[in-house]
């Protein structure tokens, strides 16, 4: 069993990219990215970070144990990433084309899909728009 964060789904319509997380939290990038691939274990500094990124959370609303990164299955991993990659391929569109059509940058959704950059909920509007996401989503 291991402790975890539900901050990174939190944060997909919060904060523009992980950079953006890093700096409320008060922390460094790659701290906050390692702990989002499971190489870093989270700790106080974490959590405290957390708390200021996400006021008026309870730490039970952020935080959660659950199975360790080996157990769980790899898809469950970096599920906002693979789905928009999913999609965008079924459609048989390149980067540059849902670029296009979308106005977000392709280098921009290349991140996306690597889950290096959190979309903003304006860019997965965007995105949703033009993979067929459901219509609900697009209109919120």
């Amino acid at each position: 069993m291991k402790l975890q964060t539900r901050i990174f789904e939190l944060s997909y319509w919060k904060y523009g990219s992980l950079i953006e997380l890093a700096h409320v939290m008060g922390m460094s990038r790659s701290q906050v990215y390692r702990v989002r691939q499971g190489k870093r274990a989270i700790n106080e500094k974490f959590i405290i970070g957390a708390l200021k990124a996400f006021p008026g959370y309870r730490l039970d609303e952020l935080f959660y144990v659950g199975q360790e990164e080996a157990e769980m299955p790899s898809d469950k991993r970096n599920e906002l990433g693979r789905i928009i990659r999913q999609q965008r391929v079924m459609r048989g569109l390149t980067l540059n084309q849902l670029a296009d059509v979308s106005g977000v940058s392709s280098s921009h959704l290349g991140c996306i899909e690597r889950e290096e950059h959190f979309p903003s909920a304006r860019t997965m509007r965007k995105i949703a728009k033009h993979l067929g996401f459901a219509e609900s989503f697009t209109n919120t």
